[in-house]
């Protein structure tokens, strides 16, 4: 869809919309998150979908945008700091393809023959191993109901800012949740919490004035940062690069080049080298033009104050502004003659490549608002497609890859789910049956 106006006024209940559809506006909001927020609009948010009390949900969002010292701000400086590029992240990319590498291993025991639902499969191993990672040890996640629940949680999220009367209107979102918080309140509640990632240690450092029981609600939301987005980024991929033999050939090229096999008692171990996938770049070009041509986002923040751009468009103060995440990533204008096409070399970094604003990829957010798991999401998405494409064929059952279709109906979510089941068969690649997996850095 392609947009003739940079921005559009719409009039809504109790004030104005604001759609931004020019990476030069969209640079210049970013400039400015304190007046166009959108810090106020999730602190807003999460104190309802986790169930806070009001008088913590007031503290949790107090000083938004405004006072370094808040809980708010200390927290996400604390994240960005445990998430940034470096050993700490490469250690949880680590531990969840460690993580990988044992569920497949239990999985290639049951798989002959077998119909699996594609996306519920990707669902569990995204989960699992990407929250182990997190986690640590007692990870809640790997109890099979706590993960269940959690996708019960995730589907109507955003049900649950109806309140007092979410428990009527999305009862599964609303029973799902406290299941986890349950879950969250038993880790928290103990001191044995072994092998926990720095991302934890940060969260726990930040939430220490909190109960035990608010740190659970809080906990339960951050579940959605850490999957919501990473499992359909993963599932999409998986999709693309099956669904193209040529693509399929160049990724197992990427991840043979990483592979290293030596015999250990008769066992041939294959070890797969964390950092030469990261480095090789050309499986994450290819997610990132998934997510580009997947995500469905629209990035809402409210106007806190009355601002001018560009001496030209003034936001009111009061009002909404969204930026349509699809139809920046479909804009010709910005993309080129090939926007609507996969190119799994459109984020390498070729010189041939056409230059595209920064800010035009919303993928993960933008500015000082950017997903600050940006880098383990991609990374750790990264070595699981190159862990399935050197173990795996996988043929579809019912429909081409081409056929299937995305469900685009939840704006909350950057990307979505598949419309229906997907069942596949996974069929071991010639010479793998009997073969020890592994992973290093």
């Amino acid at each position: 869809m392609r947009f003739r106006f940079p921005i559009l006024k719409l009039p809504i209940l109790g004030g104005q919309l604001y759609i931004i559809n020019s990476p030069k506006l969209i640079a210049a909001i970013e400039r400015q998150p304190n007046a166009v927020s959108f810090w106020h609009v999730e602190a807003s948010a999460i104190g309802q979908v986790a169930g806070l009390h009001r008088d913590v949900a007031a503290t949790v969002s107090h000083g938004v945008g405004d006072d370094t010292g808040s809980f708010w701000l200390k927290g996400l400086r604390a994240i960005h700091h445990a998430m940034a590029p470096g050993e700490g992240v490469n250690d949880m990319i680590l531990k969840a393809a460690q993580t990988s590498t044992k569920s497949v291993r239990q999985f290639d025991s049951q798989i002959r023959g077998t119909r699996v639902d594609l996306w519920k499969w990707v669902t569990h191993e995204i989960t699992l191993s990407h929250t182990d990672a997190v986690y640590g040890q007692r990870n809640p996640y790997k109890d099979p109901h706590v993960e269940a629940a959690f996708w019960d949680f995730s589907r109507g999220a955003w049900k649950l800012l109806f309140g007092k009367y979410s428990s009527l209107l999305a009862p599964s979102s609303y029973s799902g949740r406290e299941r986890v918080v349950a879950a969250f309140r038993d880790y928290f509640g103990t001191s044995d919490l072994h092998n926990k990632s720095d991302l934890m240690e940060a969260r726990i450092a930040n939430m220490a004035k909190l109960e035990i029981e608010d740190m659970a609600r809080l906990e339960c939301v951050n579940g959605l940062a850490i999957l919501a987005n990473t499992v359909p980024s993963a599932f999409w991929t998986i999709i693309q690069i099956y669904g193209q033999p040529k693509l399929l050939q160049r990724v197992r090229d990427v991840a043979t080049a990483a592979l290293t096999t030596e015999l250990v008692a008769g066992v041939e171990k294959r070890k797969i080298n964390v950092m030469k996938i990261q480095q090789s770049l050309e499986i994450q070009s290819i997610i990132q033009e998934v997510i580009r041509l997947r995500t469905t986002g629209i990035g809402p923040r409210l106007v806190r104050q009355d601002v001018v751009l560009y001496e030209q468009y003034l936001l009111k103060k009061g009002s909404t502004v969204i930026i349509p995440n699809r139809a920046i990533h479909f804009d010709e204008e910005i993309w080129g003659g090939s926007v609507k096409t996969f190119d799994e070399k459109r984020f390498s970094k070729s010189p041939k490549k056409v230059k595209v604003p920064f800010v035009a990829y919303r993928g993960f957010g933008g500015g000082v608002t950017i997903c600050p798991g940006k880098h383990f999401a991609i990374e750790g998405i990264a070595v699981f497609v190159a862990l399935l494409a050197l173990k795996y064929d996988i043929h579809p059952l019912e429909r081409d890859w081409s056929e299937l279709e995305q469900d685009m109906r939840d704006m909350s979510l950057q990307l979505g789910s598949p419309k229906g089941e997907f069942p596949v068969e996974f069929v071991p690649r010639e010479g793998t049956p009997g073969v020890e997996w592994c992973f290093e850095l």
